[in-house]
C-alpha cells in the first residue's frame, strides 16, 4: 500500500466526491460540537457552508478585514495619467482633435500593476488541537484581506488551501498532503466561500479531516478516538504557492496579533511590487 499520498482537488465537487469513500468507522468530522475545537454544530451544517459560503464567518472577521484594507489599502500607490499642456507622453486622439492639453502628466495616487501579475496564495490550514479559533480566524482574515488588496492592485490571484500531515507513533513513514483550489486566475472573488475555507477552523477540523478519513492510509496517520489524526507538517504549502502561511504546531500562533497581521500583509504586498506609502 502506498504510504505517501498527495491529493490535488481542483474544485469542491472533486473534494466532496473523494470524501464519499469509507475507511473505518471512527469519524471525528461527524462529532457533535462540544467545545471551541469545532465551529459548526455537525458535519451537515459544516458541509453546507463549505459548498455555498459562510456569510456569518465573513461578518465575524469583517471589522478586522476592513481595518486591514483601510490601513494598508489607503497607502497603496499607482501611476495615473492626466491630460496636461506638458508631460512625458501625449495622447494621439487628443492631438488629432486639436485639444491643447494633449500631453499626459504622470501622478501617483494608488498602486500600479507592475511586477508579477499572477500570484498564487496558499494556506496550510493544518493546526494542532490546542490552536485557538481566534488565531485561525486572524490568519484567515489576513489572507482574505491580502487577496482583496492584490486584486485591487491589478493582480490576478489564485487561492489554494490544504493540509500536510505525518503519521504518529510507530507509523512515522505515513504522510498525506492535500490541496484545494478555491479561486483560479481570472475568476470572481467569492468572499463568503473564501471566508469558510480560510477563516473557519472546521475547514481543517471537519472537511480535511473527512479527506483523511477517506484516504487508504487513514489509520496509518494515527486516527483514533482521541482525535489523533497525525502531526502537523508546518512547512508544507500547496504546490505553486507564491505567498503562503504554513501550519501551526503546539504553542504556535500566540504572537499572531493585529499588528503582526498588518505587517505581514504589507510585507507580502511589497514583495509583489506593490508600493506602500509611508
Amino acid at each position: 500500500m502506498e504510504k505517501h499520498i498527495k491529493l490535488s482537488f481542483q474544485s469542491l465537487t472533486e473534494l466532496f466526491a473523494y470524501t464519499q469513500k469509507v475507511h473505518g468507522n471512527e469519524k471525528a468530522s461527524e462529532r457533535i460540537k462540544e467545545s471551541d475545537f469545532n465551529c459548526f454544530q455537525n458535519w451537515q451544517t459544516c458541509r453546507a457552508a463549505a459548498l455555498t459560503g459562510w456569510p456569518e464567518g465573513l461578518a465575524k472577521v469583517k471589522a478586522l478585514s476592513e481595518a486591514l484594507l483601510q490601513k494598508v489599502g489607503s497607502g497603496m500607490l499607482k501611476e495615473t495619467y492626466a491630460p496636461c499642456e506638458t508631460g512625458l507622453f501625449f495622447d494621439v486622439g487628443l492631438v488629432l482633435s486639436g485639444e491643447p492639453e494633449a500631453w499626459l502628466e504622470v501622478s501617483q495616487t494608488e498602486e500600479t500593476a507592475k511586477g508579477t501579475k499572477l500570484v498564487t496564495i496558499g494556506l496550510n490550514c493544518t493546526v494542532s488541537c490546542v490552536i485557538e479559533a481566534k488565531v485561525i480566524r486572524q490568519r484567515g482574515a489576513a489572507v482574505l484581506a491580502l487577496v482583496q488588496l492584490l486584486e485591487q492592485a491589478g493582480r490576478s490571484v489564485c487561492v489554494k488551501v490544504g493540509i500536510g500531515v505525518d503519521g504518529k507513533g510507530g507509523n512515522k513513514d505515513y504522510s498525506l498532503e492535500a490541496s484545494l483550489t478555491l479561486k483560479g486566475f481570472g475568476e470572481a472573488l467569492d468572499a463568503d466561500k473564501l471566508a469558510f475555507w480560510l477563516v473557519s477552523e472546521d475547514a481543517f477540523r471537519r472537511c480535511f479531516f473527512r479527506v483523511m478519513e477517506a484516504s487508504p492510509i487513514w489509520e496509518g496517520l494515527g486516527a483514533k478516538a482521541g482525535l489523533g489524526y497525525g502531526s502537523v507538517k508546518d512547512s508544507w504549502l500547496p504546490e505553486g504557492t507564491d505567498i503562503g502561511l504554513g501550519g501551526l504546531r503546539y504553542g504556535g500562533g500566540d504572537d499572531w496579533t493585529e499588528s503582526k497581521t498588518e505587517a505581514w500583509i504589507k510585507g507580502q504586498l511589497q514583495a509583489q511590487g506593490v508600493t506602500i506609502a509611508e
